[in-house]
């Protein structure tokens, strides 16, 4: 993370430790997260959702909806993120044919 500060007497923004780690311990099948932040989000989020139930795989999604709950994400992605089986997947909004390849690279 790079900062600027304009103040010294403000404190540095930091991830959390959880951040850090981007893991989810003791889950199991694709956890999403998501915001309202782009308008699309929950759309991608249920179109990814149909690809991996496609692969018999259990979804969650967690829609953010407050700054103390994406404060307190396993991820320093606040916007949007996917884990699989506990670990950090993506970042990224993907598409249909994206996602399925995505997936095939993790469940083989």
């Amino acid at each position: 993370m790079l900062v600027k500060k304009y103040k010294e007497d403000v404190p540095t923004p930091h991830f959390t430790e959880k951040a850090k780690k981007a893991e989810i311990p003791e889950k199991e099948g694709l956890t999403f997260y998501y915001t309202d932040r782009c308008p699309f989000n929950a759309d991608y989020v249920d179109i990814m959702i149909d690809v991996a139930h496609k692969h018999d795989i259990m979804t969650e999604k967690i829609k953010v909806e407050s700054l103390k709950q994406a404060k307190d994400l396993p991820s320093p992605f606040g916007i949007f993120s996917v884990f699989f089986n506990g670990k950090f997947l993506t970042h990224e909004v993907m598409a249909e044919k994206k996602f399925d390849k995505l997936l095939k690279t993790v469940i083989d």
